[in-house]
């Protein structure tokens, strides 16, 4: 195999062996043997001045583009960032003409515009039966004065993970058409993970099919017809005025086809379907055809020989079925509108969710939500997860990697995974409950958050029944689950003087739902009250000796070391960090009194955690693993009215290290009995050591999953899942003390910078104009709130080897901000400062993937406890 290096502009007399020899594209297909390689840098490439120029691809080579010319190996090139751009400039008939009959061709990681042809195939024409295929491509902007405005294919097309937008078929015969794309009489076409948008032609505004289509996990929107078929128009083969030898087939599968129009303008009575006009023969499974204009969804047309039959799979919902005999509203799980109570598959717009085409995603309690079928997935022939396995069924939806084909009990009908409802148990109140020997009650009370598969039995026991016991179980069915139950607590009377004993009540969950069932609720702390004479005795109060202000650790290796606060009298948040010293105290040899000290102390600390006000989530017990190499001195310091971060920027804050700037002790350490480390901090410079203390001990466990960069470095409140493989199913306990009704979720972010790309693959950084729009359309599937005073558990099932951030969204929704309406957006705020448009830090970590999140701009009364998330995964 050879490698052909090309560049725009390149001589054509080059031999493209390197980079530095590139030649033009010309050069490269005239050269190219079957199974050699064209390399393209990013670039504009023309065909040549004359209105018959073409790039033609005879032999079955594989084009790549999206390099930007130093690349040593493939897998090294961005084609979403180095933008590749095959352009007839409206001069030439075909942009490319592909006649690869033996083996398939290859075009990956371009744009191919600007065709204008003077028959068919404006963008790209595979002629002669020729076998090739368009992966990570747009065919846009071009045109045709007869068939397939974009593409025409003739031979056997694959279409994989492209977009088709913007395409014109301008023939005004009854046959004419294929917008998008024209699939002629005995060709093939096969579309995966793809869309069709904005196209026009007489027939078939998106795609004309006259041969054989596989659609899958893919989505026909916005196209129109001046006659039949908006999005689709599936045809037979007609020889001669009344002879029909051959109907078109078509397989519909896990794709999405709305908002497309027929116009019929020419009102004759067999020319229609916005959605799909069959003539042929249609089998649709897990699909939406629906919200076309006018409800014109798809329409079996009487044409010569019959009318066209669609036949389905399971579970489709079709907006109006009226002219669709085959499909039948309560029958293999379809739903089946009409044309006076159409069905409304609650979709958003067309844009970008994720992945490099734009979908529709189904809105929260849209019908097509886990009401596919598993069964009738299409095998994963094309390996769209990249895992090496064709035989299994497709694992993931139109917007491909990480974004799974199953995100709640089952498959979603359409080509996008909707959001589902965050699956948890809230109970109310989890603290601060009192029984009495005397006879005293507590209650508290359980609810679901979202609909349940099946029945819920929750079974409550008492750890501790010689002081207090609970009524055994409840239970929520399908009907109840969004009402809460009351379950109450009774204190056990004994005779001894034992004093006031804390017990807790723990919650089992049983369910054939198995969303439920994983979960394991918040247990509610109760204190029974002794009515017992006490006898008397010493009080007991705390004191820390100090040691030393500086902790050598011991060992060998890497030490994991964990740390737990056990006393927190602050009525502020303050932030502890850690960083390592020479025997002397010395960092980078500056000590406290030398000019630099307090920069190398900034550029060399990691953030332990920030501890929130006293008392203020009671249930809230975070705990931070750190990785520390055996031998190092670690010297601890506290921050107030601030953070690492915003010191770091020179935003504010104040730093408390002993010895800096005439400070006497900030903390004191003392070893304890069992091993471990105390530290007490106290608040300026005066005061006992004991407003804040931690504890330090030395673990088997190493850090927990997520937890690997969090406090190393600038806006770090990242959860790193790179390193992960498969499915991870996360717990997520939700703390809320706010006025504002809140959301905060996750997203996908391409690196440490926070930065994410949009939809046409450009990678944008915290800041950037459509930062915000970008890095929610790379969200997580999740949206969690929480109600004042109460912890809520959710649970829900994240894809290995992602790195994700956070966002806050205030006093509104995700929705709020994606719909068309500016007025009503409310403020977001991300991990990474340079994305908030305030400038303030509303994030802050709080332990092993615990965050804080503040809502009110400019940082507001920075106590990042208005919403508080705390992950573990398993």
């Amino acid at each position: 195999m050879a490698i052909f290096y090309v560049q725009a502009n390149a001589p054509n007399t080059n031999n493209g062996d390197t980079w530095g020899t590139a030649t033009s594209l010309q050069t490269a297909l005239a050269s190219a043997n079957a199974g050699d390689e064209i390399w393209l840098a990013q670039g504009t490439y023309s065909p040549g001045s004359n209105p018959t120029d073409t790039f033609t691809v005879n032999q079955a080579v594989q084009l790549y583009g999206g390099f930007d010319g130093t690349e040593a190996t493939r897998n090294q090139r961005d084609w979403q960032a180095n933008q590749t751009i095959i352009d007839g400039n409206g001069d030439n008939n075909t942009v490319v003409t592909a006649q690869s009959t033996a083996n398939e061709a290859l075009i990956d990681g371009v744009i191919i515009q600007g065709g204008d042809a003077v028959d068919d195939g404006g963008g790209v024409y595979n002629q002669g039966g020729g076998k090739l295929r368009l992966q990570n491509t747009i065919i846009r902007d071009n045109q045709a004065a007869d068939d397939g405005g974009g593409i025409r294919n003739n031979g056997e097309l694959v279409i994989i993970n492209s977009s088709v937008i913007n395409n014109t078929s301008i023939g005004t015969t009854t046959t004419s058409g294929g917008g998008g794309l024209l699939n002629a009489s005995g060709a093939s076409v096969t579309i995966i993970n793809s869309t069709f948008s904005g196209n026009t032609a007489r027939n078939g505004g998106g795609v004309r099919n006259d041969g054989i289509l596989d659609l899958t996990n893919s989505t026909l929107s916005g196209n129109i017809a001046s006659e039949s078929g908006g999005g689709l128009s599936n045809t037979v083969n007609v020889v001669a005025p009344g002879i029909v030898i051959g109907r078109a087939t078509a397989t519909i599968a896990n794709s999405t086809i709305t908002n497309n129009e027929s116009q019929n303008v020419s009102a004759q009575p067999n020319d229609t379907g916005g959605g799909v006009a069959n003539f042929g023969v249609v089998t649709v499974t897990n699909s939406i055809i629906a919200a076309n204009v006018d409800n014109d969804d798809i329409v079996d047309i009487n044409f010569f020989i019959g009318a066209g039959s669609t036949t389905t799979a399971g579970n489709n919902l079709i907006g109006n079925g009226d002219s669709t005999p085959g499909l039948t509203n309560g029958s293999n799980g379809d739903q089946v509108g009409s044309a006076v109570t159409p069905l409304d598959p609650q979709l958003d717009t067309l844009q970008a969710n994720g992945g490099f085409t734009q979908t529709h995603a189904p809105l929260v309690g849209s019908p097509v939500i886990d009401a596919g079928t598993a069964g009738t997935v299409p095998a994963d022939a094309f390996d769209l997860d990249d895992d090496g396995n064709v035989a299994e069924v497709i694992s993931v939806d139109q917007r491909g990697v990480p974004f799974a084909r199953s995100v709640g009990t089952t498959v979603d009908i359409g080509a996008v995974e909707g959001s589902v409802a965050p699956v948890g148990i809230t109970i109310t109140p989890t603290t601060g409950l009192v029984t009495t020997e005397a006879g005293a009650t507590a209650t508290f009370t359980a609810v679901l958050t979202s609909q349940p598969s099946d029945v819920v039995s929750l079974t409550f026991t008492s750890n501790d029944p010689t002081e207090g016991t609970v009524i055994p179980n409840i239970t929520f069915s399908t009907a109840n689950w969004d009402q809460p139950q009351t379950v109450t607590i009774t204190g056990v009377d004994d005779t001894d003087d034992d004093g006031d004993v804390a017990y807790i009540i723990n919650t089992n969950v049983t369910s054939t739902d198995t969303r439920y069932s994983a979960l394991v609720p918040t247990a509610v702390a109760v204190t029974n009250q002794d009515n017992d004479t006490s006898s008397g005795g010493p009080g007991s109060s705390s004191s820390l000796t100090p040691q030393d202000a500086r902790l050598l650790v011991g060992g060998t290796g890497d030490v994991s070391v964990e740390i737990s606060i056990s006393q927190n009298a602050s009525e502020q948040v303050r932030e502890i960090i850690v960083f390592a010293t020479d025997t002397s105290g010395a960092v980078n040899g500056l000590t406290a009194s030398d000019a630099g000290y307090l920069e190398a102390v900034l550029d060399a600390a990691q953030v332990v955690f920030s501890t929130l006000e006293a008392g203020d989530i009671a249930d809230f017990e975070p705990q931070k693993t750190l990785t520390i190499t055996a031998g190092s001195i670690l010297q601890f310091a506290i921050i107030d009215d601030g953070s690492l971060d915003s010191l770091r920027r020179g935003t504010g804050g104040t730093i408390n290290i002993t010895g800096l700037d005439g400070q006497t002790d900030v903390v004191e350490l003392q070893a304890l009995s069992d091993g471990s480390i105390q530290a007490g901090f106290r608040q300026g410079q005066s005061g006992t050591f004991d407003q804040i203390v931690i504890n330090a001990i030395a673990v088997e466990e190493t850090l927990p999953i997520g937890a690997g960069l969090q406090g190393l470095s600038s806006d770090s409140e990242l959860i790193d899942l790179r390193s992960q493989t498969g499915t991870l199913t996360a717990t997520i306990d939700i703390y809320r003390e706010a006025a504002l009704d809140n959301v905060v979720g996750l997203f996908v972010v391409e690196n440490e910078q926070g930065q994410v790309r949009d939809a046409l693959g450009i990678l944008l950084s915290p800041g950037d104009e459509g930062y915000g729009a970008a890095a929610l359309a790379q969200r997580v599937n999740l949206e969690l709130t929480g109600t004042n005073g109460e912890a809520t558990r959710y649970t829900s099932e994240i894809l290995g080897g992602q790195l994700l951030s956070t966002f806050l969204v205030v006093d509104g929704t995700v929705a709020d901000l994606l719909d068309s309406d500016v007025n009503n957006d409310p403020a977001i705020y991300f991990t990474h400062i340079a994305g908030n448009s305030d400038g303030a830090d509303h994030v802050r970590l709080l332990g092993n993937n615990a965050f804080g999140f503040e809502d009110l701009p400019g940082g507001g009364d920075m106590d990042f406890d208005d919403l508080v998330m705390q992950v573990q995964f398993a």
